[in-house]
């Protein structure tokens, strides 16, 4: 599938990637601009502006992967929280098995462990 979309892309054009993985087992499969929460739903980051990025996990054991996120979408000292399906944020942000620090070329990167088969949603806001 995706080198029938890379073969129709028009040839003159740039190919940018937005969002990176380091392993073909983990799928980004959406990015998105966030929705705007309540107050009563999300008081401290329910307004502000974001992207939303969804990642799974395609095989049936545990994996690790790193995140690369584009300085054009999102900079490198971003605030990065996981959220549900739903973009509301997790109730417990210290989770061990997500990181967030910066690469030497500015990219965000996100350092991720998942369960089998699990799907993450991460919330990055715009400084």
């Amino acid at each position: 599938m995706r080198s029938h979309i890379h073969d129709a892309y028009p040839k003159g054009a740039n190919w940018i990637r937005w969002v990176l993985c380091d392993k073909p087992t983990v799928e980004v499969t959406s990015i998105k601009t966030a929705e705007k929460l309540p107050p009563v739903l999300d008081a401290r980051h329910g307004q502000r502006d974001a992207i939303v990025i969804r990642v799974v996990n395609d095989i049936d054991g545990a994996n690790k992967a790193t995140i690369h996120v584009d300085p054009r979408i999102a900079l490198a000292r971003s605030t990065v929280v996981e959220t549900d399906l739903l973009e509301r944020p997790l109730p417990r942000q210290l989770d061990p098995r997500f990181a967030a620090s910066s690469t030497r070329d500015g990219y965000l990167a996100l350092q991720l462990e998942f369960k089998p088969h699990e799907i993450r949603t991460f919330k990055i806001f715009k400084e």
